[in-house]
């Protein structure tokens, strides 16, 4: 008889390593990543800007092997992704600061204005309206998907899968 494998455990390890392969791959490769990193966060003093994006390369390299290990069916990367879904929940205010995302607006902003022809700025009114609709989709993304995670992972046959 053939074994019968849970296809959200294979989803899921695929999901954190594209998510953790492209995350490194714009935070390593882009040209001038690190300028526009310490432009968003610009609020910090600078050995936090630098320690926050180490510790974010940090956490996407902890992602892809994470995936990895899902995909190899170790019982200890159910537990880390469990662990690592309630620490998302647990920063997402810290990960995602409002004053970053209306500099990041106000950034996209002054950029499309030579592409669109626009002949005025985005008011900050506006601008701040946009980063709270962002604010609180990116919210959601995050939350939403940890919290699939630690529902998912958290279930009698998905454990056993594990135990195999």
């Amino acid at each position: 008889m053939k074994k019968k494998f849970a296809l959200g455990i294979t989803l899921f390890g695929l999901y954190f390593i594209a998510d953790a392969s492209c995350q490194l791959y714009i935070k390593l490769l882009t040209p001038n990543y690190y300028s526009w990193y310490s432009a968003i966060f610009q609020a910090l003093p600078a050995k936090m800007i630098l320690l926050r994006y180490l510790l974010s390369i940090a956490f996407r390299i902890f992602e892809l092997v994470l995936g990895v290990g899902l995909l190899r069916r170790k019982p200890i990367f159910r537990k880390l992704a469990i662990f690592m879904s309630w620490f998302t929940i647990a920063i997402v205010y810290w990960k995602h600061p409002f004053d970053a995302l209306v500099k990041h607006t106000q950034i996209v902003g002054r950029h499309l204005y030579p592409i669109t022809g626009s002949c005025h700025l985005t008011p900050l009114a506006y601008t701040k309206m946009i980063a709270w609709i962002s604010l609180w989709c990116i919210y959601a993304i995050d939350i939403g998907i940890s919290a699939l995670v630690i529902y998912y992972f958290t279930r009698p046959r998905i454990k056993e899968e594990f135990k195999k």
